[in-house]
């Protein structure tokens, strides 16, 4: 009888022992399990949101020196050709004698005027009025160039040169890729960072091209005087 008792006696003891074993284990959270639920439910970080006044995707600001990014309504590139003057596709700026402003890899930002243009090339040169002037990129002729070469337009994916092909009064670079909407007005270099062309869209034509750079040292040759003036 005294056996029984005690038996008894023991699974109370055990079954209040187990109990608060569980009392124990449903009590509050150890202090990293704390953490890690508060951060669960922490509101992601937010996005932060372009600068106001900055270029966007539809404007690429480059990163090569002396090409700088216009701003206005559509995107395109210009890059700096002589000592105060820049050249660009004809197509993204408007007559001659309105202005524009560009904007370089380091942000800072220039204003400048539309000295010529040449039409049945796509072609236009522009005279620096204010802001930093960009050193001129330098020139090679792409008569140089060969079949397989590599050439890159700023703003482009890389390509390979193909060969030069004439076109009316247009020398053109042909290549295996054609430049980016965005990279019109853009120079085309060669392995040697040299600029050999300038990405254009001629009248009546949907894609846009490269024509070599002699082109546009015609149009530095026309007009050089007159920026010297103007500036």
């Amino acid at each position: 009888m005294w056996a029984s008792k005690l038996d008894l006696r023991c699974a109370v003891v055990l079954t209040l022992l187990l109990a608060l074993a569980a009392c124990g284990r449903s009590g509050p959270p150890a202090q990293g399990e704390e953490a890690s639920a508060r951060a669960d439910l922490s509101p992601p970080a937010a996005t932060p949101s372009a600068e106001p006044g900055r270029l966007t995707a539809s404007a690429p600001r480059p990163t090569q020196p002396g090409v700088l990014a216009l701003r206005g309504d559509g995107p395109g590139l210009a890059f700096s050709v002589a000592p105060g003057l820049l050249a660009t596709a004809s197509g993204r700026v408007g007559a001659v004698g309105g202005t524009i402003s560009l904007e370089g890899a380091d942000g800072a930002t220039l204003q400048a005027r539309v000295l010529a243009r040449n039409e049945p090339l796509g072609l236009a040169l522009l005279v620096v009025l204010e802001g930093p002037v960009p050193e001129p990129l330098p020139f090679a002729s792409p008569s140089g160039l060969k079949a397989g070469d590599s050439v890159q337009g700023v703003g482009s994916p890389a390509a390979v040169f193909q060969r030069l092909r004439i076109d009316g009064r247009a020398v053109l670079l042909e290549t295996d890729a054609t430049p980016t909407s965005s990279a019109v007005g853009g120079p085309l270099l060669d392995r040697r960072r040299q600029v050999v062309g300038i990405a254009v869209v001629r009248p009546g034509r949907e894609q846009a091209e490269f024509v070599a750079i002699d082109h546009v040292s015609d149009l530095i040759r026309s007009h050089g005087p007159q920026a010297a003036r103007e500036r």
